[in-house]
């Protein structure tokens, strides 16, 4: 598939490169998410699962991305804890990680791959509402404007909620365990989606 020039490869166990490109996704994640957040080990199991969607974003042979969301019950989302209306069985999707490369940045690319993976789980996963979680940064929420541009709201500000990912080095504010706050994006399903 092709997003704004560049080609989106959902990344499975079958396709041509799967390892090598496990390896570069963990090279993306340790620069622009968090060195530790995720281990190649991890991410290979992520493609793996059925209900999970982890997207690497090519130019030629090249990284210059990865997206990664996917289905599951509230319960087992520590962020959707406490969200009114949601019980620990219902099934929701979570616009979970995105991180580009600087060339790769504002040319549209992380909302059309926002709008790509809610597809994805509105449609195959028949979810009725999105949660994404977004790094707050002193006063800002960097991927703010892409999130309202997708038709994402913001739902309620969390305490540290990376704090628990003991490998994690945040990259915002350096600390281990992270000391961030993260904001709660939600998108409910409506009858065009």
């Amino acid at each position: 598939m092709e997003l704004g020039g560049y080609e989106v490869v959902q990344l499975k166990p079958e396709i041509p490169r799967f390892a090598e490109l496990v390896r570069g996704a963990k090279q993306i994640c340790d620069s622009f998410l968090g060195k530790g957040l995720y281990s190649e080990r991890q991410i290979d199991e992520i493609c793996r699962r059925e209900n999970c969607y982890f997207f690497t974003v090519l130019e030629g042979d090249k990284i210059e991305g990865i997206f990664y969301c996917y289905a599951d019950e509230a319960g087992s989302v520590s962020f959707a804890e406490g969200i009114e209306g949601l019980t620990a069985d219902t099934r929701i999707g979570v616009a979970q990680s995105v991180a580009l490369k600087s060339e790769a940045r504002r040319k549209g690319l992380s909302a059309a791959m926002l709008d790509h993976a809610t597809g994805i789980l509105f449609r195959e996963e028949k979810v009725k509402l999105i949660l994404a979680l977004a790094w707050v940064q002193g006063e800002k929420i960097p991927a703010r404007k892409h999130l309202e541009r997708c038709r994402y709201h913001l739902l309620t500000i969390r305490k540290r909620p990376w704090a628990s990912c003991e490998e994690l080095i945040c990259p915002a504010c350096g600390q281990r365990p992270c000391a961030c706050d993260g904001a709660v994006y939600v998108k409910e399903r409506n009858d065009d989606e």
